[in-house]
């Protein structure tokens, strides 16, 4: 099998997951380098793997790497990419003719099947519809077009034949995780999904028609994509506080899920697809014709219920897994999604001993949902732990200025009300907006777009002669300042178009138009029709005044009404 690049690695063949790490092993592989100038890494371990990608980092890293997840698709795949090497794989399937060989035949009977089908299968008859081009939302589930259900069907059917169960000794193990993990992966890819499997969309690609060349296209099978190590490497598929206490390591890097999302009812259809037990699944219809249940949710998704979901457990839970952990140093992903707040995190770390902290942004996965509250920006930490290290008192003060950098960098980023920029900061020259706590000395001066964006990303630098309480005041009134939601972000919108876009240049006038519009677009959702149609019609109002000026903003508010009106309906 040939050996990927390690950018190839690293990046595809990751499942599109809630608090996927893909972005950040840039930033990851940095955090890891420098805690090895401290002392030697020799050996990671990995409790809550996910796609696998930190793992995949440890092990391009050279690091011995012992990784694990309580969900079994999860565990399939990361098994599969992690345990796995090119030369191992190349002496794999001898009867087929090798890796490549096996994937090819598995091809070869999903495309026969899907070109010839008779009976419907198990995803063909619970998660597709009878045929894609008469699909009816509101009777079947959508998860798949029938072809490719049909594919997948075909071809697992076919693996398990091959392999029956899981109790597997070598070397059909590992074949059977080869194949099985790019049956996942493709699966993962084509869904009719905006990422997660709670929902499927009503129609192929949304009434937004998003996504369509992925969803629609016929599913083929990659060979899964392997990195040689050296180290030793091992995949297992356990709750993450039992594995942790069996195992010892330099470094153990934790990714706990820690918002309300529970992934084993998120990822439900991918764990069928990995076990293939074909659990039965209730497609009874209401009294309205309709399905009852649209998800088709497997009942035991449970076995998998996660402590670090709920707000009531999840800082009893992290602790816990701290006191098991037998590592010297513990690196823990954190975000201000987090249902325990950050401080509370890093106090519970800080007890066990020196806790530091790391931080980036990014922008956070959103799996395409309306709302009228969603924020855009999320902040990722690392807080690291190096377990029985004298706590410094010059840690929290860090910690806490840390902190109110990184807010303060992440407001700069969102959208103002500019009569409550006015009310909360000084305002010179009108687009030059001073940013003062008090009126004691230290002060920003930044640009903004008619007082709604500031016009530029915030230097650290230059906070360097404040104090971290005026930042923090600077951070409390810009929380006063910014949108209260996206409709009045939209009012806003509206009105700089109506009284600024004389002063704009063709390119700004263009991106107020693409915003507005695109604001707009996350609240298209029945429950907020009557707000939704009220804004609508002032940006049209407005429109039509010029329809030269804003013959952009008339064409995408076409194309969302057409969406919205899909939406209101369906």
């Amino acid at each position: 099998m040939r050996e990927p690049t390690k950018r190839d690695y690293l990046t595809r063949q990751l499942i599109a997951y809630i608090g996927n790490k893909r972005r950040l092993l840039p930033f990851l592989s940095d955090a890891f380098r420098a805690l090895e100038e401290r002392g030697t890494i020799r050996s990671f371990l990995d409790p809550f793997a996910g796609s696998g990608a930190v793992s995949r980092l440890a092990k391009t890293l050279g690091y011995s790497v012992a990784a694990n997840d309580w969900e079994h698709y999860s565990w399939v795949v990361t098994a599969a990419h992690l345990t796995i090497s090119p030369s191992r794989s190349r002496s794999l399937f001898p009867t087929l003719g090798g890796p490549e060989a096996a994937i090819a035949e598995l091809n070869r009977v999903g495309n026969d099947a899907r070109e010839h089908p008779s009976e419907r299968g198990y995803l063909w008859s619970n998660y597709a519809p009878r045929s894609t081009e008469a699909a009816d939302y509101r009777r079947e589930r959508l998860f798949y077009t029938a072809e490719n259900a049909c594919f997948f069907d075909a071809v697992r059917d076919r693996i398990e034949e091959w392999y029956p169960g899981w109790d597997l000794s070598e070397p059909q193990l590992s074949e059977k995780l080869l194949l099985v993990s790019a049956v996942v992966y493709e699966a993962a890819r084509r869904a009719n999904t905006s990422g997660v499997f709670k929902a499927c969309h009503k129609g192929f690609g949304g009434f937004g028609r998003d996504a369509l060349n992925r969803i629609l296209s016929f599913a083929q099978l990659e060979p899964p994509l392997l990195w040689p190590s050296t180290a030793e490497v091992s995949a297992e598929n356990r709750e993450a506080t039992g594995f942790v206490a069996g195992h010892t390591a330099d470094l153990c890097y934790l990714d706990p899920p820690y918002t309300i999302h529970q992934y084993g009812s998120n990822y439900h259809l991918l764990t069928t697809i990995a076990r293939w037990d074909k659990p039965p699944i209730d497609s009874t219809l209401g009294g309205d014709g309709r399905l009852l249940r649209k998800a088709g949710i497997r009942q035991d998704w449970t076995q998998t219920h996660s402590e670090f979901c709920v707000r009531s457990k999840a800082a009893g839970a992290l602790e816990r897994l701290l006191d098991a952990a037998d590592c010297r140093l513990i690196a823990l992903s954190y975000n201000t999604e987090g249902i325990v707040p950050i401080e509370e995190v890093y106090e519970t770390m800080s007890r066990l001993g020196r806790t530091e902290l790391f931080g980036t942004d990014y922008v956070l996965y959103r799996g395409g949902k309306q709302s009228l509250f969603r924020k855009n920006h999320n902040l990722e930490y690392l807080l690291v732990l190096q377990k029985g290290m004298r706590r410094r008192s010059s840690d929290r003060v860090a910690m806490r200025r840390f902190l109110a950098v990184k807010r303060l960098s992440s407001l700069l980023r969102t959208s103002y009300a500019p009569s409550r920029v006015r009310e909360e900061f000084r305002v010179r020259e009108g687009e030059l907006v001073v940013l003062a706590a008090d009126d004691r000395g230290g002060e920003l001066v930044r640009p903004m777009r008619f007082g709604h964006l500031f016009a530029d990303a915030l230097s650290e630098k230059e906070l360097d002669g404040l104090s971290t309480e005026l930042i923090e005041g600077i951070v409390t009134r810009l929380e006063r300042a910014r949108c209260i939601d996206r409709r009045e972000e939209a009012e806003i919108l509206t009105r700089i178009l109506e009284e600024e876009s004389g002063a704009m240049e063709p390119g700004e006038l263009r991106l107020y138009q693409e915003r507005l519009a695109s604001v707009l677009k996350k609240f298209a959702h029945r429950k907020y029709r009557t707000l939704f149609e009220e804004s609508v019609r002032r940006a049209r109002g407005l429109a039509a005044r010029d329809p030269q000026r804003y013959r952009r903003l008339v064409l995408l508010l076409d194309d969302l009404e057409r969406v919205a009106r899909l939406r209101f309906t369906g």
